[in-house]
């Protein structure tokens, strides 16, 4: 009787030639030949990529001092590429911020401050741009670093857009492309890794209670400046006097270089200037750089004696007024 055996045949191993991601063709060892083969191998994937700038800030910040304790600083000769700046944030150091181009403040004592310069950009990112050490003994300042005015040097990457990009292992396949498969059209330089938003403004939340309000867009402006210096008689207990407010007045700084307190009144109430002290009077209502508006005069009361000479000069009040238009 005869049987039916399943015989296993030894033979040569048998090769073919099989498509790769890359579209040639490579060598593969096969058991056997069939009419399949494969068209995707495992190496081929694709990955989103990131088309990024760097911008960069360059140029410089002015510093002015005005004695005895005022320091202005001046953005206008700083410089951005590939991005756009929404506003400069300047913190002096003794929880005084400011918001402008233009900012200015009065310290109450002297002593040492650092102030920080930072950029906020249409990109979202909060760039420092310098701390300089402000250091004010006995009307007489010092910087550091010591350059004035100040070189800025700061740069970061910001996205502008994404595309997909096929690879065969690490070998790019193709260029990149939009999700409709359409070509993509590169503006800066391809990264694997989406760029972060920068945020190096260390009193955010003073910033975040400044930029509160979403409907009020800050907006740079120019401020003006007059002063009132009026010398008093040695001695004396001088009569209440009146200084106009000028046009849009908006911060009132006021050094009182008298033996005496002064009472400081105006549209916004009245305020104690201490001997030889100094007061800056404002009253923010908003996220710009605009307070509420003095009106009318401001009036100037002595409650004692105005004392003798105070650094070889006569007794006196200064008063310097910031309006914004």
């Amino acid at each position: 009787m005869a049987h039916k055996q399943n015989v296993n045949i030894c033979s040569t191993p048998k090769t073919a030639q099989v498509p790769n991601c890359t579209g040639t063709l490579d060598d593969k060892t096969v058991d056997s030949i069939v009419g399949a083969y494969l068209l995707n191998q495992e190496n081929k994937h694709t990955e989103k990529i990131y088309d990024v700038l760097t911008a960069v800030f360059g140029g410089t910040i002015a510093y002015t001092y005005n004695a005895p304790l005022e320091v202005v600083l001046s953005y206008s000769a700083v410089t951005l590429a590939n991005d756009t700046l929404r506003y400069y944030w300047t913190d002096f150091g003794d929880g005084y911020n400011d918001v402008g181009g233009n900012p200015s403040h009065t310290y109450n004592a002297d002593g040492s401050y650092e102030i920080k310069s930072y950029a906020v950009t249409a990109s979202g990112n909060k760039v420092l741009l310098i701390a300089k050490e402000v250091n004010i003994f006995g009307g007489v300042i010092s910087y550091a670093p010591t350059a004035l005015p100040q070189p800025v040097s700061a740069n970061y990457q910001l996205l502008v857009n994404s595309a997909f990009q096929d690879y065969c292992g690490s070998s790019l396949v193709g260029s990149p492309y939009n999700a409709d498969g359409t070509p993509y059209t590169l503006v800066g330089d391809f990264v694997v890794e989406r760029p972060i938003i920068i945020d190096l403004l260390e009193d955010n939340g003073d910033y975040q209670a400044a930029m509160a309000s979403a409907s009020i867009t800050p907006t740079l402006v120019t401020p003006v400046y007059s002063t009132n210096r009026t010398l008093q008689t040695v001695n004396t207990t001088p009569a209440a006097y009146n200084v106009a407010t000028i046009a849009n007045s908006r911060e009132i700084t006021v050094q009182n270089l008298t033996n005496s307190d002064v009472q400081i009144t105006t549209s916004q109430g009245a305020q104690i200037v201490a001997t030889r002290g100094v007061i800056t009077l404002s009253n923010p209502n908003n996220t710009t750089v605009n307070q509420s508006v003095f009106t009318g005069n401001i009036t100037v009361t002595f409650l004692s004696s105005v004392g003798g000479n105070i650094g070889g000069v006569a007794p006196r009040v200064i008063i310097n007024q910031k309006a914004y238009v």
